[in-house]
């Protein structure tokens, strides 16, 4: 009876999770659901250590690493994230394996099995060199949507895009020159399509394209008040943990775009 720990801020991450892990292992236990790194720390100090840990990189507030630097984590973490450039630095931790969402079934499989017969975090050679190639291998992503208008269909390509809403139960993209279309995925799912090198979810109801940024102005309690073009009215509020990310992503984007 395997026991797992899983960190991971999106709900519907976690319960997709579960269910292929319940379907690779049945008697699997689920210990623990933690959505911050808060949560994580104090957890980890004050109950028994899991046999493996699925852990998501960036959180709420902040990304997981900073765990590290509170808790000694004696348990193999199998690192689970839509952002690649993040591999190296998880195997200076107690990183065992990273996984790229969408997560694939038989490659969970594959990762699960082998830790745990392993029952060891230590990294051999021939990992190393699989996590590694993620590097050099990168993912794809969106390039482009076909979208119906009317009685046809528009190609828009993801660089004329300057940012997704969700507004009463629809998904809406908006182009860089203020056209509209209703999309049928989720914000949840175009995060994980979406280069994260070109958007970021601004907040639960905006993904915005780094070109579509106008003004960024500092707000009340270390929050952000960003304006985007086109416009939306009244601009966008960033939470103060996403702003911090926000800051995080755009200082990285700089060398990415």
């Amino acid at each position: 009876m395997i026991k797992v720990l899983i960190i991971e801020d999106e709900i519907l991450n976690t319960r997709r999770l579960e269910r292929m892990l319940r379907a690779i292992d049945a008697d699997i236990v689920f210990l623990q659901e933690l959505q911050t790194i808060s949560d994580s720390i104090a957890w980890l100090k004050t109950n028994p250590m899991p046999d493996l840990i699925f852990m998501d990189i960036r959180l709420t507030d902040g990304t997981s690493f900073e765990i590290f630097e509170h808790v000694v984590v004696e348990a193999p973490v199998i690192f689970v994230t839509a952002y690649d450039e993040y591999a190296l630095k998880a195997f200076e931790v107690r990183g065992v394996d990273y996984l790229l969402k969408p997560v694939n079934r038989d490659r969970l499989e594959e990762s699960y099995k082998r830790v745990i017969a392993q029952h060891v975090g230590a990294v051999d050679a021939a990992l190393v060199q699989q996590i590694k190639s993620v590097l050099t291998e990168r993912r794809t992503y969106r390039s482009r949507f076909l979208l119906s208008q009317a009685d046809k269909y528009v190609v828009v390509p993801t660089v004329d895009i300057a940012y997704f809403s969700f507004e009463e139960r629809y998904t809406i993209l908006v182009t860089q020159s203020n056209k509209t279309y209703i999309v049928s995925q989720s914000l949840n799912t175009l995060e994980e399509e979406l280069d994260p090198a070109h958007f970021f979810r601004i907040s639960r109801q905006y993904i915005i394209s780094l070109k579509s940024i106008d003004k960024i102005h500092q707000y009340f309690n270390g929050q952000l008040k960003v304006e985007v073009h086109p416009a939306i009215k009244g601009g966008v509020v960033v939470s103060k943990v996403k702003s911090r990310l926000l800051k995080l992503w755009l200082s990285e984007s700089k060398d990415q775009v």
